[in-house]
């Protein structure tokens, strides 16, 4: 009876994985060439500069699909920023009675290229919602104003400017990219920045305080949220493995 059954049980088997085999979507050719590209313009940097008389500044991006579930993105931008610190006094020498003011002005440009992995690269709506990695690249100049006001010796200005500043750093990314109108995007990125490294400048006794794209020097890491606003050109269709509906 076993031996009979044998035969049935075995073509049972061969015709579920046929029909399973049936359902999957073949991989077209070039499946794994880009099929689309968001282009977008960084809205944080617009509102800083709109509300914030001592910044200006703007930013654009751009993604590109690649192997289905991977993105290749970009960023670059441009900053210019002023800093003034409070007054410092010594309040245990009177007869010194000494302030400083501190005047910081930093500009320079900014990019960063890398990878992203899409955890959500089968959505229909090709929404987007990835993890990655990228790194940093800037050029700055940073031109620092230093007055000492002093009731012995008056006051004494003191002015450094450095030029041709060179940063580099890294950075972990997590990013949401939804469709709001049809091809445009509403696009979060938060990022983690780490491993800085500043070299050059005209005057080498000048550290930098500021780096446009990173952020404060002092601390060795920093975090920051954009806001981007991202069109999205499709130029073929995108390669999506899912299964066929029954």
């Amino acid at each position: 009876m076993l031996m009979g059954l044998a035969p049935i049980f075995g073509m049972a088997q061969k015709k579920k994985k046929s029909e399973s085999d049936s359902l999957r979507i073949p991989k077209p050719k070039f499946w794994y060439l880009p099929s689309a590209a968001r282009l977008g313009v960084d809205l944080t940097n617009l509102g800083s500069s709109a509300f914030n008389k001592d910044y200006m500044g703007f930013g654009v991006s751009a993604d590109t699909d690649i192997l289905g579930r991977f993105l290749i993105a970009g960023s670059a931008g441009y900053s210019s920023e002023e800093f003034t610190n409070s007054t410092f006094g010594y309040p245990d020498r009177d007869d010194y009675n000494r302030e400083t003011k501190v005047r910081d002005k930093v500009s320079g440009y900014y990019y960063r290229v890398g990878a992203d992995w899409n955890f959500a690269f089968r959505n229909k709506d090709n929404a987007v919602l990835a993890v990655g990695f990228r790194r940093g690249q800037g050029k700055f100049d940073e031109e620092l104003d230093y007055t000492v006001q002093q009731d012995i010796w008056g006051e004494h200005t003191i002015n450094k400017k450095s030029t041709d500043i060179s940063a580099s750093w890294y950075e972990l990314n997590v990013s949401l990219k939804v469709a709001v109108w049809r091809d445009l995007f509403l696009a979060t990125v938060m990022r983690y920045r780490f491993g800085l490294d500043t070299s050059g400048g005209s005057d080498e006794s000048l550290n930098p305080s500021y780096v446009p794209g990173y952020g404060r020097t002092r601390e060795s890491s920093t975090s920051a949220v954009s806001v981007s606003l991202m069109y999205r050109i499709q130029w073929k269709k995108p390669f999506k493995p899912v299964k066929k509906e029954k």
